[in-house]
């Protein structure tokens, strides 16, 4: 009987650490029954790379190249996943819904302790998504340390991590 509390309370620690990337603190998430197009907006204003330094700091001659390949990386993983939705930056005018990335804070590690290791990037954000004809806001997404996937070059974990937080975004429900 303690074997069965000790893997039950394992379990549920392990469901609330993987649980804590991703949350909808405001409105319906689902994406996949809308249509349309949504205009996104990146905000890196104010962003920090491990609570200490600027990104402009962090990533030095990098930083213009980091923020491109940043939000490009996210729109194709959102679009790749995206059933009836679709992202764009430009043609505005013909989007449904805006979509707001307001980044908080980057940090990356290197992750020895797995089969496979590598460069992992994390990311903190807040993300709004509104429709453009009422003005309403359609859902508020907190992403808290949404971790991507490992690569051994640390600028590929960078994209690779920006796809996947892009792929999540697509399969919210």
């Amino acid at each position: 009987m303690k074997r069965f509390f000790l893997m039950l309370y394992i379990f549920l620690t392990a469901l609330t650490v993987l649980a804590k990337d991703i949350k909808v603190v405001e409105g319906k998430p689902s994406m996949n029954k809308r249509e349309g197009v949504i205009e996104v907006i990146f905000v890196w204003d104010g962003a920090t790379f491990a609570n200490k330094h600027t990104l402009n700091e962090q990533w030095g001659e990098k930083y213009d190249q980091c923020l491109v390949d940043g939000e490009s990386f996210f729109i194709k993983g959102f679009n790749e996943k995206a059933k009836k939705l679709s992202m764009i930056i430009t043609e505005k005018e013909n989007a449904n819904y805006t979509m707001k990335v307001d980044f908080v804070n980057f940090d990356y590690f290197f992750s020895a302790m797995s089969a496979i290791p590598g460069h992992k990037h994390k990311v903190w954000a807040n993300i709004t998504m509104t429709d453009k004809n009422t003005g309403e806001v359609v859902w508020v997404v907190e992403v808290d340390e949404f971790v991507g996937d490992r690569d051994f070059v640390r600028y590929d974990s960078y994209t690779k991590m920006m796809t996947g937080l892009g792929e999540r975004i697509a399969r919210l429900k």
